[in-house]
C-alpha cells in the first residue's frame, strides 16, 4: 500500500505553497530584478521537489517519524505563508494617508510654499 490520495494532494498543495514562498522571498529581496526571478525560480522548485519527496518519504509504508516532527513539516509552509501575507498588508500604507500626502503635495506645487 503506498500513500493515501489525500495526503499526497496535501503533499502538493504545501510544496506549491512553499515553493512560492521561496519565489516571493527570492525575487522581493532582489527587488523584482530578473535574476531574482531566476534564483526564485530555481531555489523555488529545488525546496518543491525536496519538500514533495520528504513528504512522500513520510508517508511511506515501514518509516515511521516522531508524530510531532510532522506535523512541523506539514504546517511550515502553511504557517510561514499566513505570516508573509500578514507581514505584506501590514506594511503597505493606507489610503487615506496617500490621499492626504497627494493633497499637500498639490497644495505645495499651486503656492510654492510648503503646506501647514
Amino acid at each position: 500500500m503506498g500513500i493515501n490520495v489525500g495526503m499526497l494532494i496535501f503533499g502538493l498543495f504545501d510544496s506549491a505553497l512553499a515553493f512560492f514562498l521561496v519565489y516571493c522571498l527570492w525575487t522581493s529581496w532582489l527587488k523584482g530584478k530578473r535574476i531574482g526571478q531566476i534564483l526564485g525560480i530555481i531555489f523555488g522548485t529545488l525546496v518543491f521537489t525536496t519538500y514533495l519527496t520528504l513528504f512522500i518519504w513520510f508517508n511511506s509504508p515501514g518509516v515511521r517519524v516522531r508524530s510531532d516532527i510532522r506535523t512541523i513539516i506539514y504546517a511550515a509552509p502553511i504557517v510561514l505563508t499566513i505570516l508573509l501575507s500578514i507581514l505584506t498588508l501590514l506594511s503597505q500604507t493606507s489610503k487615506k494617508e496617500e490621499g492626504e500626502n497627494d493633497e499637500k503635495a498639490s497644495e505645495e506645487t499651486a503656492t510654492g510654499k510648503p503646506a501647514k
